[in-house]
This record gives C-alpha cells, sequence and structure tokens, in this order.
C-alpha cells in the first residue's frame, strides 16, 4: 500500500538551539525548491508505542554520522519505531508498502553513503528524536500534538526533490536534485519538526505575513 501524497507546506530553514547542543555533520541540499505535492492524506501515524520493547540500535547516517537510535523488536525483527517517544517512526516512500516503518534484521542501520537506503533514514530518525527531547525537555510538550504520540518520518520523498515538507503528521525529505544529498541535517529535521508543531497548534499560514512567521519560528538558545 502505498501512502498517498500529503497536503504540506514547503520548508526550509534552521533549529538553533538543537545545532548548539548536537553538531550537524553536512549541510543539507539547498539548491532549487520543489513544488508542493498536490492534496492527499499525508504520511501515516506513527505506530503503537506499546506494541514491542525498545532496543538501542547503531546507525551510520549520510549527514549525522555514527550516532546510537532507539528502535523497536517485533518478532525478531527490528523496526525504526521509538517506543520511548511515542512511537516516532521512520519510513521509505518508496517502499512497496511505506505504510509500515523500516525494519532491519542486526538493528544496525545504514552505511553512511545513499547507496544504502536506510541511511537518511537514520539521520531524520535521530534528529527527529533530538526534536522530541528539546521540546520535551524545554517544554514539557511530549510529541507534536502534546498527546505523547510521535510523529512519522519520511525520506527518499519524490524524484530528485531538493526540499523538505511537513504536516501536523509528520515530515517527507527528498535526497537533493542528484539523488545524492539528502535534505536530513540535522536543523531541517529540526526545523520541519517545529513546522510541525506549529501545524497542529498556531496553524500560521504558508504566505504572506503568516508564512513569515512560520518560517521565522525557531527554537533558540541565544
Amino acid at each position: 500500500m502505498m501512502r498517498k501524497k500529503p497536503a504540506l507546506v514547503a520548508v526550509a530553514g534552521v533549529s538553533a538551539a538543537l545545532i548548539a547542543v548536537h553538531a550537524v555533520q553536512g549541510v543539507a541540499a539547498a539548491a532549487g525548491r520543489a513544488e508542493a505535492p498536490p492534496r492527499g492524506s499525508g504520511p501515516a501515524k506513527a505506530a503503537s508505542a506499546a506494541a514491542s520493547p525498545a532496543r538501542t540500535g547503531v546507525g551510520h547516517g549520510v549527514r549525522v554520522g555514527t550516532v546510537t537510535l532507539t528502535t523497536r523488536e517485533h518478532n525478531g525483527t527490528y523496526e525504526l519505531v521509538d517506543p520511548t517517544r511515542g512511537g516516532l517512526s521512520t519510513h521509505d516512500f518508496f517502499a512497496d508498502d511505506n505504510a509500515r516503518p523500516l525494519t532491519d534484521k542486526d538493528n544496525v542501520w545504514g552505511d553512511g553513503t545513499m547507496k544504502n537506503r536506510r541511511s537518511a533514514a537514520v539521520d531524520a530518525h535521530f534528529a527527529a528524536e533530538q526534536a522530541w527531547d528539546y521540546f520535551k525537555n524545554t517544554f514539557g510538550r511530549s510529541g507534536v500534538h502534546g498527546d505523547g504520540k510521535g510523529p512519522a518520518m519520511t525520506v527518499h520523498y519524490g524524484r530528485n526533490t531538493a526540499d523538505a515538507y511537513s504536516d501536523d503528521n509528520g515530515s517527507f525529505f527528498g535526497d537533493g536534485k542528484d539523488g545524492k544529498n539528502p535534505v536530513t541535517a540535522l536543523d531541517v529535521v529540526a526545523h520541519e519538526y517545529t513546522h510541525s508543531l506549529n501545524q497542529a497548534t498556531a496553524r500560521l499560514a504558508s504566505s504572506g505575513e503568516g508564512g513569515g512567521l512560520n518560517e521565522a519560528t525557531r527554537t533558540s538558545s541565544a
């Protein structure tokens, strides 16, 4: 079952507080803007957090390097789902069934290159976990909706797409114009997470004065 293209807001930017705490490895592809997808259902909601126990995996991301990830073990297979953060999940848009999160046999994800489709997923999953922690620890907000449920991150979105999109269920990240530079740097993912939170609360417009506020709104430790 392929996930339908979402009704989303085109975004790009920086989350300053998270950059100050976690160094960004690599710079997100910024050349060009992709046209926002047509209206659709949006990303699938993240999986139930209570289904299976949390595990600690190792990820090798394109942007974030080697990091630890919180995953879920289910029937002997590891899923890119974080039970400790409300079932926050990460998906591959071009998977046969992209409503399901990515899976792995040994809980070691990606190899740091775009030859392995899980590498960009490591970036998105890790960065979304950091964004979740920032909003929870700083503002006491668990999840985009404040209901303890995690959003869905989707990588490899579109063909030659140098942009990212979000709605209040989660975010989509392209692989760059050449398909080799995923738009999954920590600052971009954190910015998208913040856009999702905005969609779930203030719902600022995506153009005009509201759009300016929408793009300018970011967390800052300064």
